[in-house]
């Protein structure tokens, strides 16, 4: 398929046709954010681990669709990450509790397509991990086979940890949330960083 040509990219930059964030990634300078050599190579929880030890920056993007996860690819974005965000941005929600899993996989599919590198990491929408272990394995499950991710992520801390080890021991990498968890923004009486 190859690689969309710098000068393609550089243009649409300096014509601020792309999204202002994507934007903003290439004028800050790619290099400063994102790995040498990973265009071509696919980023793995190994990669990942790789990365930590030899303590380089590991990128990742919020991405929701097809195009944009192609372009993030290519310009070498270690990781994508297809938020509950969505609820917000895309969907125009109020907050991310609405979002639904069909929500999630309708919108990782496509970003898995565009990804053949970027490591792809799908949220797990509130309430599809929270009440059951049987629930967290069956929907991580899912955004796995119907979406295509490479991971899922969850929020919360000791209060998932079974949640968290059963989905590792069905064989699916789970990316853990702490700090601001907008999935509990009723629980903490908006959004405040725990």
């Amino acid at each position: 398929m190859g690689a969309i040509p710098l000068l393609r990219i550089k243009e649409a930059v300096n014509a601020r046709s792309i999204h202002p964030n994507i934007r903003a990634f290439f004028i800050a300078g790619r290099s400063r954010f994102v790995r040498r050599g990973t265009v071509g190579m696919k980023n793995t929880v190994a990669t990942f681990q790789e990365m930590k030890q030899k303590g380089e920056k590991i990128s990742m993007l919020t991405c929701y669709d097809y195009s944009t996860a192609k372009l993030m690819d290519e310009a070498g974005v270690n990781s994508l990450l297809i938020g509950d965000s969505l609820g917000n941005v895309i969907l125009g929600y109020e907050d991310t509790l609405s979002v639904t899993m069909e929500d999630m996989i309708h919108h990782t599919a496509p970003v898995a397509r565009g990804a053949k590198n970027a490591l792809v990491i799908a949220d797990m929408p509130f309430m599809s991990y929270q009440a059951s272990v049987y629930d967290a394995v069956t929907n991580a499950g899912r955004l796995m086979k119907e979406g295509r991710a490479n991971a899922v992520k969850l929020e919360g801390g000791a209060a998932v940890c079974e949640q968290i080890r059963a989905i590792v021991d069905a064989g699916i990498p789970v990316c853990a949330h702490l700090g601001l968890t907008p999935q509990s923004i009723n629980a903490f009486g908006g959004h405040k960083v725990q």
